[in-house]
């Protein structure tokens, strides 16, 4: 499995204006709450911040009401908190909620409101729901071409965006005109040196594996993967994608010696990040389990689809696609290996 690496954004401050002292000081207070949730974000103190927004939600709609740029802001930094939880079908309606509120709130060049419809197509795109995802993204590049302008960095996400929808949906050429665009943009504003840039190059050499352009595809994940590890780090989900999906190239164009190393440091850089119980985790795993299996390695390979198959067992249950996937791919291993009953009971299964 390769990685589309999720396109980051940040959360702008609210704008204040015609409100009462009473409610400026309501409004100071949810910011306040608000900041220290984003802090544990940045720690992935998941729960901690959960709690925390909680809080900040029932004070904003105590103070300045449902129908407030505060409560948006709540609702929005709620489905952040999710989307980092890689809890995409929870965070869906917080999003929707603060882009409705914006809407009717603010006006449409506000980047608060662009900041949603940015926010709410990329959470369709990560739930394959393009036909919704790709009218927002355009609306929101309509948006910032003007305001803050076609040389910021929030038109160089959202050019970022509408690439990935059209590398999802197949329209390479329409993508591939995006990603560069996207790279100029993003080069110039934040710069080089910034986690957006360097994201987006790597998800050019995705497109480039997926078209075929293999000559095009190594030097641009060695550049993504240089700037990752300076910033955000190597213990980040950014540089553990671009790991494995640089392992996954050398493994197609038969560099074993190569892949092997790289798949092996995402794993681990994916346990750090997430834990050992979360699906990218798991899809690492694959990853390299695959991998030995091409290689004949059966023995590895047979331990880590079990080790895969006992996580999605146990955190999703067994009616899931990955776990079906995983099954599948236990059957195929068996069967190779001559344990046609266990190959038999796998396939059954799946």
């Amino acid at each position: 499995m390769k990685y589309i690496l999720f396109a980051l954004l940040t959360c702008f401050p609210i704008l204040l204006s015609a409100q009462t002292s009473d409610s400026i000081s309501v409004a100071k207070e949810v910011d306040k709450l608000i900041d220290t949730c984003q802090g544990h974000i940045f720690l992935k103190n998941f729960e901690q911040a959960l709690q925390c927004i909680e809080t900040a939600k029932l004070k904003a709609e105590a103070g300045l009401g449902k129908m407030s740029a505060g409560y948006a802001r709540c609702a929005h930094t709620q489905a952040v908190i999710y989307i980092q939880m890689g809890r995409f079908s929870d965070a869906l309606p917080y999003c929707i909620l603060a882009k409705d509120i914006r809407e009717k709130i603010l006006s449409k060049e506000d980047l608060e409101y662009s900041q949603s419809l940015s926010y709410l197509a990329n959470l369709y795109k990560e739930l394959g729901q393009y036909d919704k995802a790709l009218p927002l993204a355009l609306e929101a590049q309509e948006i910032r071409a003007i305001v803050p302008g076609k040389i910021s960095r929030e038109y160089g996400v959202i050019l970022h965006i509408l690439a990935n929808i059209y590398h999802k949906t197949g329209e390479y050429e329409k993508s591939e005109s995006y990603y560069l665009e996207s790279i100029n943009v993003l080069a110039k504003k934040p710069g080089k040196s910034a986690q957006e840039y360097s994201i987006a190059v790597s998800n050019l050499a995705v497109l480039y594996f997926d078209m075929g352009k293999y000559d095009q595809v190594e030097n641009l994940y060695i550049e993504a993967k240089t700037s990752q590890a300076k910033f955000p780090g190597k213990r980040s989900a950014a540089y553990a994608g671009t790991l494995n999906n640089l392992a996954m190239f050398y493994f197609k164009i038969g560099q074993y010696n190569k892949a092997e190393p790289l798949f092996l440091e995402a794993r681990r850089v994916f346990a750090k990040v997430y834990g050992t119980n979360h699906e990218a985790y798991v899809s690492a795993l694959t990853n390299l389990a695959g991998f030995y299996y091409e290689v004949g390695q059966y023995g590895k390979a047979e331990l880590l689809f079990l080790k895969a198959k006992e996580i999605m067992e146990r955190t999703v249950g067994k009616e899931n696609r990955t776990y079906a996937a995983i099954i599948a791919n236990l059957g195929v291993l068996y069967f190779d290996v001559g344990q046609y009953d266990k190959a038999e009971a796998d396939y059954l299964e799946a």
